[in-house]
């Protein structure tokens, strides 16, 4: 789960504010597949009230899975009851995939692991399997992924030249490739 702080600021010379609020809603890829929009006046907000003009809100506990947030700042103006939105914004967390990383085999001087991952197919990511020697960084290696083949076969990927009879570690990397970039 993520932590987010929200700062916020309006201009009220006038001081026609009652009160201000800072609203979110989630906004989930299963209910808004790419490239479908969605209608920000149609989402479930989860209010926040604004104490003051400047303010900073804690959104806490806000999912990691591939979620965008969309938030918006309203006020109620002084006698209205229906509030006016001054500004709205969304955002992506950060991207989150699911991959697993099996040691299958053992040489002196080699290991072989498999990696598995589960991504949806339309998200481009590259992927290396980083070995280390005494938490320092000895290689990278690529993982190349068959489109075609099924997710329980898994990519194998050889490291060789190792230290005989030397602990070694190794963790599964990705990186997001925006396709916009």
């Amino acid at each position: 789960m993520l932590t987010y702080l929200v700062d916020t600021k309006y201009y009220d010379p006038e001081s026609k504010i009652e009160s201000a609020l800072l609203e979110y809603a989630y906004v989930y890829e299963e209910e808004y597949p790419q490239p479908q929009r969605y209608d920000p006046d149609d989402l479930d907000y989860y209010s926040n009230p604004i104490e003051g003009s400047t303010a900073t809100t804690v959104l806490e506990n806000i999912s990691n899975y591939n979620t965008n947030i969309h938030l918006r700042l309203t006020a109620y103006l002084i006698g209205e009851a229906t509030p006016h939105i001054l500004d709205e914004y969304a955002f992506s967390t950060p991207f989150c995939f699911f991959g697993s990383l099996y040691v299958q085999n053992v040489g002196m001087e080699y290991a072989l692991f498999l990696v598995y991952v589960e991504n949806p197919n339309d998200i481009a990511m590259e992927l290396w399997v980083d070995v280390y020697f005494q938490s320092n960084l000895i290689t990278s290696l690529p993982v190349t992924i068959d489109e075609e083949s099924s997710h329980y076969e898994g990519a194998e990927v050889r490291v060789d030249h190792l230290m005989p009879n030397a602990p070694h570690s190794a963790s599964l990397r990705a990186r997001y490739i925006d396709p916009a970039t």
